[in-house]
């Protein structure tokens, strides 16, 4: 490109309203090129209209002409004179600095050469800002015009790339540390996307003179105290992405690249480290994968049937993402272990991380487990994993990929499932009854015994009545809450849903099965034309959850009136009920699982039992085994759909109805209306014998039958039994060499 044509090129990038770009590239060209007056003139308008007066006298010592172009121009004289240096010490910025530099630190150590480095790397810069606010850095070059740096905001340059919906946003990386808009936005996009999980962030920044700029500008610490953000700075930035990745297992790479340096080459080059870094996760898995199968080929089940005794290994995989399922493999466990089998876990180690189908292969190889665990996944979701191992699954949870048909056909030979919804999965979604058994979430006696409080704990946990959920939105905001997150042509929809759950908690309606077909029968009242596994989604996490939480705080309301008029002592455990509308004043703070909670219902006279699918859960048994009484709301289930009156009726006539049968007189702790409540809890709270009895009775049921030591011990031996079965079709064969008791 010829002079005249690069300095119409930059007149055009002016005039385009970008000054500090212009500004950049006009300073290299003149210092490098021949001082063009035209050009230089327009330099200075640049400066002006930042108010970088510094900086304009430097442009005019070094292009004489301008004097006169100022002398002619009464109006840019006056300007030049109002003109301030725009120069901000960096001294003034120390402490923001600090404060960036501590946060960085406390989670990033290996940044400390960096920061350390600081005082050097600045050196030889300023630091400006303009009459808008922004700032900018420049690098002063001796008897020449000083260097600009590429621009620390984005407002010049284009960042109108819309970002994915949260939820729907991959792993992100920012390239070029910036000032911009798109940073807040991917921060909030990229938090809490399931429960507690976050995606990690990367951050590329390949000059470390903008990053330490970026750090002594602004109030970063919000990003810098979040383990989540990845900061890789310095020439060899893209290395440091690889080198992360690649040591970590769990950290998945960026999918999502967004490039604010403004140089296409860096933005391609850390596409191409990620795409190294999937290449390599593929082969790696291809490698484990073909390693396991060879391992395994020739293992069927009379090799199985000879190992899968104690001490045999479990490898168990679960999540920190649910604290239910965490403490539930937790405790189940323990109870291999009383049994003398060997356990090994598998779960993420900090909420931005995930586990791999690579590190999961990895961790059977190395571990060579004789039975995998898992809790609420089957192995059809893992296709990773050799057919010929065993496979038990414990289903715990209504979630869409174990209630369907394809896990229920998937159940092969060396798979067993256990868990409370058998009759569901079986009657519903083809799982082979033979391979299902059934099992109540049960309670850990280790974590949860009738030891008595100390005195400080009596101060802080004795109550009338307490009650342990997080499920305290009201209704009407978690319907605003599903608008935002469901498209619009589902509106009418969930309106029509809202409107029905109410009309079934004013008229006491409530089955677990019932919303399904509810669900499905309001989309053909509205005309909503919506995906089978889209109903059936927005049927469990709307639709069932409103019913379920309205049921509960209807019955909290009703406890929360009886309690103000009465003088009762009541507390509300769990996170949001601080804020609830009515019943904020019985909030008592979250509480934990284990020790805490064990305590909170040992402090509680009477506990409260609300979940929808009845009393047979492990909150129930938790209050028993803890030493309160607990007092549940009538659920069909419990009694087969009869009224109470008739299933006593019909039990005491020796007729065995359908409903519950291992806590038999349950219906001395039932109710079904505020007054019945009221009822209940003046007897008990009256007649602490009567308490007590009735306590001991059903707390001696828990113990016999609802605990993990008993549920892995019947659990195992009929996953052995059915092995056994197995083993004994095949033909006669010599024993496999490796077929011991137990891994050596």
């Amino acid at each position: 490109m010829t002079i005249n044509k690069t300095i119409v090129s930059l007149a055009k990038i002016y005039h385009s309203g970008k000054p500090y770009c212009f500004l950049q590239l006009a300073h290299d060209y003149l210092r490098q090129e021949a001082m063009d007056s035209d050009l230089a003139l327009l330099t200075l308008k640049a400066l002006v209209e930042m108010g970088y007066g510094s900086a304009v006298g430097e442009l005019v010592d070094a292009c004489p002409s301008l004097q006169l172009a100022i002398a002619n121009d009464h109006q840019l004289g006056i300007m030049l004179q109002r003109l301030p240096d725009g120069r901000v010490p960096w001294h003034q910025c120390s402490a923001t600095f600090e404060a960036n530099a501590q946060a960085l630190l406390d989670h990033r150590p290996q940044l400390a050469p960096l920061i350390k480095r600081t005082p050097d790397i600045i050196a030889n810069l300023d630091l400006f800002r303009s009459l808008k606010g922004e700032f900018h850095l420049s690098r002063r070059v001796p008897n020449a015009l000083r260097q600009w740096l590429p621009n620390l905001q984005t407002a010049e340059q284009d960042t109108s790339a819309k970002l994915p919906p949260k939820g729907k946003i991959p792993v992100p990386a920012i390239i070029g540390l910036r000032f911009s808009p798109l940073l807040g936005e991917v921060y909030a996009n990229t938090r809490n996307l399931f429960l507690h999980y976050s995606h990690p962030m990367y951050f590329v920044e390949h000059d470390a003179a903008l990053f330490v700029g970026w750090m002594h500008c602004a109030d970063h610490t919000t990003l810098l105290n979040d383990e989540r953000a990845y900061f890789l700075v310095g020439g060899d930035a893209t290395q440091q992405l690889y080198d992360l990745i690649d040591e970590n297992s769990q950290l998945v790479p960026p999918m999502l690249f967004l490039n604010l340096s403004g140089v296409a080459q860096l933005g391609q080059e850390t596409r191409n480290v990620c795409e190294r870094l999937y290449r390599n996760d593929q082969a790696e898995q291809a490698r484990t994968i073909e390693a396991l199968n060879q391992e395994h080929k020739q293992h069927d089940s009379r090799y199985w049937n000879e190992r899968l005794q104690p001490p045999a290994k479990v490898l168990a995989l679960t999540s920190r993402f649910t604290s239910t399922l965490q403490y539930a493999m937790r405790d189940a466990l323990a109870a291999f272990r009383k049994m003398g089998y060997e356990t090994e876990v598998l779960v993420e180690t900090k909420n931005h991380h995930r586990l791999t189908d690579t590190e999961v292969t990895r961790a059977i190889l190395e571990h060579k487990p004789d039975l995998l665990f898992f809790l609420d996944h089957l192995r059809y979701e893992c296709p990773h994993i050799p057919k010929n191992i065993p496979f038990l699954s414990w289903i715990q949870d209504d979630l869409p990929n174990v209630m369907c048909t394809e896990a229920g056909r998937s159940v092969g030979e060396l798979d067993f499932v256990c868990g409370n919804m058998r009759h569901r999965c079986v009657n519903h979604y083809e799982y082979p009854p033979d391979r299902f058994l059934y099992l109540d979430i049960p309670v850990c006696t280790e974590v949860f015994h009738d030891e008595d409080l100390d005195e400080d704990s009596w101060q802080r946990y004795g109550c009338d009545v307490s009650f342990v959920s997080n499920s305290s939105i009201p209704i009407d905001e978690y319907y605003r809450f599903a608008l935002r997150k469901y498209r619009p042509e589902y509106y009418p929809l969930l309106e029509g849903i809202l409107r029905r759950v109410k009309e079934m908690l004013a008229n006491d309606e409530f089955t677990l099965d019932q919303m399904a077909g509810e669900t499905a029968r309001i989309a053909q009242e509205t005309n909503t034309v919506i995906p089978d596994n889209e109903l059936a989604s927005l049927s469990t996490f709307f639709a069932y959850r409103i019913l379920d939480w309205g049921r509960r705080q209807q019955t909290l309301e009703w406890v929360a009136d009886w309690a103000q008029r009465t003088n009762r002592v009541f507390k509300l455990y769990g996170r949001g009920w601080e804020k609830h509308p009515t019943l904020a004043p019985y909030a008592s703070g979250i509480i934990e699982h284990g020790e805490p909670l064990r305590q909170a219902c040992r402090g509680s006279k009477l506990s409260l039992q609300l979940i929808p699918s009845g009393f047979r859960h492990q909150r129930s048994y938790e209050i028993l085994a803890s030493g309160s009484l607990p007092l549940t709301r009538y659920c069909l289930n419990d009694y087969g759909a009869l009224t109470i009156d008739e299933f006593v009726s019909q039990r005491n006539a020796g007729m065995n109805p359908p409903g519950e049968k291992l806590f038999t007189g349950l219906e001395r702790i039932t109710f079904r209306t505020a007054a019945e409540f009221e009822e209940l809890a003046e007897h008990f709270l009256a007649n602490k014998q009567d308490r007590s009895q009735v306590r001991q009775e059903l707390r001696r049921i828990v113990i016999e039958n609802c605990t993990y030591d008993s549920h892995i011990r019947k659990v195992m031996s009929a996953f052995q039994r059915k092995i056994q079965e197995s083993a004994q079709k095949l033909p006669s064969h010599t024993p496999h060499p490796c077929a011991t008791a137990a891994t050596p």
